[in-house]
């Protein structure tokens, strides 16, 4: 039999569809650096491949289906994290109902590598891919011969040990034009340059992807590309590592490097308080960042080092934001309600300690209960979780996705501390003039504040970003 020439299209779908197949879109984005890094290599190899992120554009399934059909698409790999399960299934449905058996279809991404029962409960699909593609997926789709001897199974993707030898994110492959909702326009690019965690926090299921072995990209493999993007048109770099700070030496040659080739570009990246001091913030603030995260999660010692297991002291936040501070470098703090045995008393440390803190802009989120996170076998343990209750989501029968309730509390609880915090923190007369005046500069950033501003008004959620451009760009 005559081996066919696979055309394969590679999707990230939207957590959800309508009756009618739509859904919401939302410009205020990042591109999928995973199924770009995934076509880049596939490219790479000579095998045809085209990405449709459906997040910030509106594509109706119908839609998605006629473009498969009009491109003779017959290998579709769909990704996503667990949030997205619902338009998942939808959609991996969808295409399996119209083309059944002429379609090789399967799943990887966040959900895959920690769900390996997905495949017996959607077996429309034909494969479940989990950990990294980028080694194992292009020889299995050379191998193929036929749709009609498609993929089967799980299959577990080999490790790059050498993240160099990948080639980066295919960024053309989408328009950038999709991509600028957000405070920093389109003028922005992702870039990530570690695999792999150290770490086993409470809640994060992202190790079982990844493993636990930190793997880097050397600094001039990142400038390279920080500079060839900036080349192409980018202004603002948002460095996507869990801990960009976790290699002391690495991220001060990153700095020099940027420092050393005059790249002009303002960037952004999270990490620990534990993993910065004042001179390596006044190093980076001088290579162009302008804002970190910081995983606060919870203002009580308790629950942040005993319960989540994060190793953070409030001292080390404490100093973190008050160096960002003095150093001009906007200051994001991450948030988290519902843990396991967390009191309303903990809920007030955790205000209390944003307060005194004084971050410039805070992010407050219930606890998800995600597969594969520690914090998931502990629910199913306390029976707060069923193992269907995911499928059961992905379904429809399943309302909401489910969040950790602690003991003694309410989701109502959870709900009201969210959004009493957002409305005390954001609409205090200080802030809100601070913000204006900063906004003031950049359009897409105004335009972001009246949208959250609306949200915490109406619903008591809200997206709050920032950037720090002053004059570091008329340099």
């Amino acid at each position: 039999m005559t081996k066919e020439k696979l055309k394969v299209l590679l999707i990230n779908p939207p957590y959800l569809f309508d009756e009618n197949g739509s859904y919401p879109a939302d410009n205020n984005v990042w591109k999928p650096l995973g199924i770009l890094s995934l076509a880049a290599v596939l490219k790479k190899e000579n095998i045809e491949v085209k990405v449709i992120d459906m997040m910030p554009r509106e594509m109706n399934l119908k839609e998605v289906l006629a473009f498969i059909d009009s491109k003779k698409i017959n290998f579709v790999g769909i990704t996503g994290t667990t949030p997205q399960i619902r338009g998942i299934v939808q959609l991996g449905k969808a295409i399996k109902a119209r083309f059944g058996s002429k379609i090789t279809l399967g799943l990887g991404g966040p959900h895959a590598s920690s769900d390996e029962g997905f495949l017996k409960a959607f077996p429309f699909f034909d494969f479940l891919f989990i950990g990294e593609g980028e080694l194992t997926l292009p020889k299995l789709i050379k191998n193929l011969s036929s749709p009609r001897k498609s993929l089967k199974g799980v299959i577990v993707g080999e490790t790059p040990k050498n993240l160099d030898q990948l080639p980066w994110p295919d960024y053309h492959l989408l328009p950038d034009d999709d991509y600028g909702g957000g405070p920093y326009g389109s003028a922005f690019v992702t870039i990530h340059t570690t695999r792999g965690c150290p770490f086993r926090c409470l809640y994060c299921s992202s190790p079982v992807e990844q493993k636990s072995t930190v793997r880097y990209r050397s600094p001039s493999s990142v400038i390279d590309e920080v500079e060839q993007r900036v080349l192409e048109g980018a202004k603002f770099i948002i460095f996507t590592d869990d801990t960009f700070t976790l290699d002391r030496k690495r991220t001060e040659a990153i700095c020099e490097e940027i420092l050393r080739r005059k790249l002009l570009v303002i960037w952004n990246c999270e990490t620990r308080a534990s993993l910065v001091d004042r001179s390596l913030l006044a190093l980076m603030r001088k290579a162009g960042c302008g804002e970190i995260f910081f995983g606060v999660e919870s203002g009580s010692e308790r629950i942040r080092n005993e319960i989540i297991n994060k190793r953070v002291t409030n001292k080390q936040l404490f100093k973190a934001f008050s160096y960002c501070h003095d150093l001009d470098i906007t200051t994001n703090a991450f948030l988290m309600a519902g843990f396991p045995t967390e009191t309303k008393k903990e809920l007030k440390e955790t205000a209390d300690f944003i307060f005194k803190a004084k971050p410039d802009i805070v992010g407050v989120h219930l606890t998800g209960i995600l597969p594969g996170a520690p914090l998931y076998a502990q629910a199913l343990k306390e029976g707060k979780i069923r193992r269907k209750t995911w499928y059961d989501y992905a379904i429809g029968v399943v309302k909401d996705q489910p969040i950790y309730v602690p003991d003694g509390l309410t989701l109502t609880d959870l709900e009201e501390f969210q959004k009493n915090l957002y409305r005390q923190f954001y609409f205090r007369p200080n802030w809100l003039i601070k913000r204006f005046a900063r906004s003031l500069g950049s359009f897409p950033q105004l335009k972001t504040d009246f949208q959250t501003a609306w949200q915490l008004l109406t619903r008591g959620k809200g997206k709050a970003r920032s950037y720090k451009e002053k004059d570091y760009l008329k340099k």
